[in-house]
């Protein structure tokens, strides 16, 4: 069974193949994890323990996981570090004629459709 501390690696969703502690445990099918990018409360199954349990409360945070997981040997980088982007450079609207002034378009026309009962009278009228 598992236990509060004990180090499992996620095989299931977008944290698979990554260290996490256990911080809770709330029934016997979920646990509470802290992996390196978050924490969520998972299914059992989706957790594969592993013989090392490391010495931490029972809800730490995440500070207390991560010291704990590098006491461990893990590699832990700084929460939100590995997803930061660099700025991509604005792009600058091209002008191909900046001495000519916009024109504006003429309104198109909208046809409308008649119906045949709107039709026949008119019909009648022209005989």
């Amino acid at each position: 069974m598992v236990e509060i501390g004990q180090v499992c690696y996620k095989i299931a969703g977008r944290d698979s193949n990554q260290p996490c502690v256990i911080v809770d445990i709330v029934d016997e099918r979920t646990v509470t994890v802290d992996t390196i990018t978050r924490r969520r409360n998972v299914n059992i199954l989706h957790v594969e323990p592993t013989q090392k349990v490391v010495k931490i409360a029972k809800g730490a945070d995440s500070a207390a996981v991560a010291k704990a997981l590098e006491a461990e040997g893990f590699t832990v980088p700084k929460k939100g570090a590995a997803r930061k982007t660099p700025a991509r450079a604005k792009k600058e609207k091209a002008v191909k004629n900046p001495d000519k002034k916009a024109k504006a378009k003429p309104a198109k026309k909208v046809a409308t459709k008649t119906t045949k009962k709107e039709a026949a009278p008119a019909a009648e009228k022209a005989e």
